[in-house]
Parts: structure tokens; sequence; C-alpha cells
């Protein structure tokens, strides 16, 4: 069985650096890493794009909307409405009104775009990711999404509720150039019993982008993720009557901030989990057992030319199989399931703004029962790539979407009377 159009479509919209400035436009600012890893800037700041260093800034709430200076700073006494303030590895704010008092300057902001900043030039990095233990430090939790927090070394675990009577645990071990995760959704009422489960592993993945302005304009866009060798596998556990049509969950925190400062630019690669769950199992004595391996070899990205959005993926050397004697749905009625997430997924940042709301591999799998007199047995995989796209940042507003890198969908098993 191929899943249904309603669960494809589900799984493909769900799962769906820099520089100098100053009032002269003093133009480049170039860093390059030692090593295999190289990330610069060589560009041209506009005219109105003053630079501050992180020490210059007396005050200031967590998004820069509100930035102190001291009165005898003689930068920020000039600062005018309308200029671009760059604080290095900080902040991109535009000046909306500047006071003074008590012997501060007090510079209220708004949100800008690049282009307002940059007249030419490209920012470039390429660099192998690296999975070191300091990086669990970054992890990022929703104050209103409470979750249990364990530490020891270079592993961190969470729990969490998922909705719908569902608890959640994740525990990811950071190696490195391999990252290891595992994770598991329970839920237990009465008879039923349902278990969601994945464990795997991602390793050796390297990171490239480019971003190139010409005359205050995004000419060029690059952000691919190459070589994502991993191993994962996904697996379903169900008993008794439950029905869980959740969707997509996106989990409301960061596991894994990856920083990366390019001439005073603050990039960050987010790491982030989403599940895709569908259950109907009318009957108590439903029960299923999915469980299946994916292998990979994958590169996930998304280019802009000047002109449109396109898609840099490809699966690479792959196989889906289901594990030995657990592939089995069984109910005196029909019954249904599925399970997916995607992992890696990642998101790009710059100054804060999402450019890339996601770019990941996505694992599904699933099966059916259908009773009566043509009782049929079928049981599902899909690997998926998808990318998504935010470019108001770039100065190209209203410029988002998203794009499906590819698609393999595998039946792996069917039995009895099925169409």
């Amino acid at each position: 069985m191929k899943f249904n159009k309603i669960t494809i479509l589900l799984i493909i919209c769900a799962f769906s650096v820099l520089f100098s400035c100053s009032k002269d436009n003093s133009p480049t600012d170039t860093n390059t890493d030692p090593g295999t890893d190289t990330a610069y800037a060589n560009v041209t700041w506009t005219a109105n794009t003053i630079k501050f260093e992180a020490n210059d800034v007396i005050e200031s709430d967590s998004s820069y909307n509100n930035v102190s200076f001291s009165s005898e700073n003689t930068k920020a006494k000039n600062l005018q409405v309308g200029d671009i303030l760059f604080i290095y590895g900080k902040a991109l704010k535009k000046v909306y009104s500047v006071t003074e008092n008590s012997g501060n300057i007090t510079v209220e902001t708004e949100d800008c775009t690049l282009n307002e900043a940059i007249s030419n030039g490209e920012i470039v990095w390429n660099k192998n990711l690296r999975w070191t233990e300091d990086l669990i430090q970054g992890v990022k939790i929703d104050s209103k999404y409470p979750t249990i927090q364990k530490i020891l070394g270079n592993t961190v675990e969470f729990s969490f509720p998922v909705g719908n009577g569902m608890t959640g645990k994740i525990k990811m071990i950071l190696n490195q150039e391999r990252l290891d995760a595992t994770c598991e959704i329970t839920k237990e009422v009465g008879v039923a019993k349902i278990r969601y489960a994945f464990e795997g592993f991602v390793q050796k993945i390297r990171s490239e982008g480019k971003i190139k302005y010409e005359n205050q304009e995004l000419k060029e866009f690059k952000y691919v993720n190459s070589n994502i060798e991993g191993e994962v596998t996904v697996s379903l556990t169900a008993t008794g009557s439950s029905s869980d049509l959740l969707g997509g969950i996106e989990l409301p925190l960061v596991l894994i901030k990856v920083p990366l400062l390019i001439g005073g630019i603050p990039c960050v690669f987010n790491v982030k989990m989403l599940f895709v769950i569908n259950t109907e199992m009318a009957s108590i004595d439903a029960s299923a057992h999915i469980k299946t391996k994916f292998k990979f070899n994958s590169t996930t990205g998304v280019k802009y030319d000047g002109t449109d959005v396109g898609i840099v993926g490809s699966a690479g050397p792959y196989n889906m199989d289901f594990v030995k004697d657990s592939c089995w749905v069984g109910s005196s009625v029909a019954a249904g399931i599925n399970f997916g997430l995607t992992f890696p997924r990642f998101e790009l940042g710059i100054f804060g703004n999402i450019v890339v709301p996601y770019v990941h591999t996505a694992f599904l799998i699933g099966g059916s029962f259908t009773a009566g007199t043509k009782p049929c047995l079928k049981a599902d995989a899909s690997f998926i790539g998808a990318a998504g796209y935010n470019f108001n940042f770039f100065g190209l507003l209203k410029f988002n979407g998203k794009k499906n890198l590819w698609q393999l969908d595998q039946n792996i098993k069917k039995i009895g009377q099925c169409d």
C-alpha cells in the first residue's frame, strides 16, 4: 500500500555573515577559519550603516529593540533616524529614535533587512558540522512548554508532554562528527498502549553557504548540507482501541544550536525535530507492530539565482527495510497507523532572522488492516527530503515557500485480497 494522498501531503507540508561598517562606508571585514573550515565576508556596506562593538552597549533588551550607549560615544551621538545599527556579533537594526538622558544615549530600533546594510559583496562559509559538548548549553526551551532536562557530559535528555495524553523523551549524544539520538512517544490509557520510537545517528555533515548582493539586491543564495550519512530505525507498537490524529507536531524547542560568526554576523544552524502521528484503531483487540531501518547518504539544500528558488537535494545511496518479524497489523475491524519524524531538521538563522525554516530528511512508516470479505494487510515506508525558505530578511518581501527534494515510497508487505 502506498500512503494515501492526505498522509503524504501532511508529511510534505509538516516535515514540511560578515562585516565592518561605519559612516564612511568602510568596505570589508574578512575572517577565515584555519584548517578545512572557511568563512569570510567581503562586502561594501551602505553609507548609513554604523558599526559598534558589543562592549559599546551599556544596556539592551534581548532583541536589541532598545539599546543604550554612553553619552561620550561619538558615533552614538551622531546616530540619525533611519541609520542601520550594526552591533558586532549581536544585532542588525534600524534606528527609530534617539534620546539622551542622564548621561546615556538610548536608541529605539526596529527591524531592517540585510539589503539595507549591504550594497555589494558576498558572505561565504564551508564548514564541517561538529557536535561538541559545549553545544548542549545552547539548548533553547520554550517556557510555555515544560520539559525536564538532564545533562551529563556529552549527553542531554528531555522529557516533555506531547498532547492528547502522550509523553515524549529525547536523548542525544554529541560525539564530534557524529550525533546520536533516540526518541520515544508513549501513551497508556486503560488497555490501550502505544509507543512510537526512533533511534539513529548522522555523521560527517558538511554545510556550505553563499549570500551575494549587487546594488543592494540579492543575486545569489545557497545553503546546502551535504554528505548527511546516517542510519535510523523507526518503530511503532500499539494495542487496544486508540485514535491519535495529531498530524504534524513540531517541538517548540531547539535541540542543538551550532553557531558560526562570520565577520561579526551571527549565523546559527538550529537542529529541531518534527513528528507526524496518525492512528485509527477502533477495536479493543487491535494491535500493530512495525519496525523499519533506513540507511542513507543524502544532500539537502535550497538555492536562489537572482530570479527564482530551486532545490539542491539528493537522496543518495539509501535503503529501507522492515526488521524481521516486525510487520503486522491486526484487528476485528479496519485499522490504520502511521508514524514519522524528521532527523536531522536544520533551520538557518542570520541575525536572529530565520531565512531557511527547515531542510531535512524525513522517515515515515505505517500499516493498515482491512477486514470484511476481502481482508488485506499492508505495510509501507517512505523516505522524504524537503526544504522551506523565507527571504524577507534578504529584502525579498513575501518571497517564501517550500520545496519537496525527493519522496521515495516502498511497499514492504502485502497480504490478502488487496486492490
